[in-house]
Parts: structure tokens; sequence; C-alpha cells
């Protein structure tokens, strides 16, 4: 017969391989696996206080130590913990949607699960990794490309086609609190504006180990791309004016002033 994963009797220790191999992003995956299996579990149903190891800031340490946390939480608090969770959630080779998909969890069900049980409107919430303390350690041309990432995938979602007012917060000038102040506001942005965020990008672009190319590939994006977007729709949207313009008054006079340049309406 086989013994059972129990957390009292086999209690979890911090296992350093898996700390070292683990990137910022993983760690706070497995711990969203935890979250997600403790807030989806039958018998849970209340959210208005939730654990103090559900916190997904801080050191790879820290979340860690709440990732395990979390797991030895389950028998004491009287809800059930998936079978094999504690050890597929530690596995070196660990995917998060594979872990996920293996335990039937959702962490859009977990979060739209939440936002119910407040009697609140299901929402998109950003969790808060990137504080101003660390940003203030920063050079602004990193805290400027957390921004374009941002930007690039609100400009390349799918059905967003209207780029002939962008929404404050893409403004690229300014000190380091503002543009901090404007990423937020963007990661923010998108549930409201009914544009898709990527999965995972609130906590991609807020990472300590943060890298411009690498996160752009990661979630397919391309800031040429979106700049080309933003210039094929600005381009033929011009286009159309000018074209009624000349219907109505025809064509300008010799040496009157040209439109402005395409380059020139494009947000640096």
């Amino acid at each position: 017969r086989e013994r059972p994963l129990h957390p009292v009797a086999m209690p979890l220790a911090m296992d350093m391989r898996v700390l070292l191999q683990s990137s910022y992003v993983n760690l706070i995956e497995r711990l969203k696996v935890v979250k997600a299996a403790w807030i989806l579990a039958e018998s849970n149903r209340d959210f208005s206080d939730v654990p103090d190891w559900f916190d997904q800031s801080g050191t790879k340490e820290q979340i860690y130590q709440r990732l395990l946390e979390g797991l030895n939480a389950f028998d004491s608090a009287g809800i059930p913990k998936p079978k094999y969770l504690s050890r597929v959630v530690q596995l070196f080779n660990f995917n998060f949607d594979d872990c996920m998909s293996r335990f039937g969890l959702s962490w859009e069900l977990a979060q739209h699960k939440v936002q119910e049980s407040k009697g609140g409107r299901s929402v998109d919430p950003v969790v808060i990794i990137l504080t101003m303390e660390m940003v203030s350690k920063q050079d602004l041309a990193t805290i400027i490309e957390r921004l374009r990432v941002v930007k690039a995938a609100w400009i390349l979602a799918e059905g967003n086609r209207d780029f002939s007012d962008f929404p404050d917060w893409f403004d690229q000038n300014g000190g380091k609190k503002q543009i901090y102040n404007r990423l937020l506001k963007g990661l923010t942005a998108f549930s409201s504006a009914g544009i898709p965020r990527p999965e995972g990008l609130s906590e991609v672009v807020q990472t300590h180990e943060f890298d411009f190319e690498e996160c752009m590939w990661n979630f397919g994006l391309s800031w040429e791309r979106a700049m080309a977007t933003v210039w094929a729709v600005r381009g033929a949207a011009w286009k159309r004016s000018k074209a009624k313009r000349r219907l109505i008054q025809g064509d300008c006079a010799h040496g009157a002033a040209k439109p402005l340049a395409m380059e020139s309406w494009v947000d640096s």
C-alpha cells in the first residue's frame, strides 16, 4: 500500500538545488500552483483574509520559504491538498502549465473565484513585485525597457487596432518614479480596456533579472513589429483623411505646408 504524502509526517525543507537552479519567475510560478490549489479546494470559500504565504514579493529565498509554508498549511487549515502536489511542485524540471494541467488547476479560475467570493467583479490583478526601492537602484534605460515590453504587448494584442490616441502611461519621458508608475498603470490597464494581457507578463516584466530581448522573445513580441503596426494603422488613417480633404477642398496649393512625417508620429 502506497504511503500518502503527509506534510506533518514528511516536513518539507528547503532544497538548495531547487533554489539555485530556479529563476525568480519560476519560483513564483511554483508558489502560484500551491495558491491555486488552496483557492480552488472544494471546501475553501472564505478569501476575506488570505494567508501570509500568498505574498509573491521578496527574494528567491523568501518565495521558496513561502512555497514550503503553503504546502505545509493545508492539513492544519482542513483543506485537501492534491496528492503528490508537494513532490511535483518541487521538481527540478518544473513547468507551470504542465503542473497546473496535471492537477486540474487554473490560475485565471482561482483569481475569478477570489473576486466572486468578495462580491466583486472579476479582474486581472497585478501583484507588485518590483518595488520603488528596487527601481531606484536600476538605470533609467532598463525601467524604460520594462515599460516598452508592456507597450508592445498592448499594441500587438489581437483586436487592438485604434492608435489615434495612446494611453497616458505610454509616455517614456520623466524620472524613474514616473516611468515605474506608468509601468504599473499599464499592467493594470489591460483588463478594463478589454485587451488580453499575456499570461505571466506582469511577473516577468518585474523580475530582478529582467532582460529586454529575452522578455520580448518569451512573449512573442517585437518592438519593431509594434512600431510597424502603429505606422501602418496611422498611415492608413492619414491617407483616408487626406483623400477626404481632397474631395472636399481639392489639392493643396503649391508651397503649402507638408504633413508631419510618419516617424514623428511614432511614440518613442
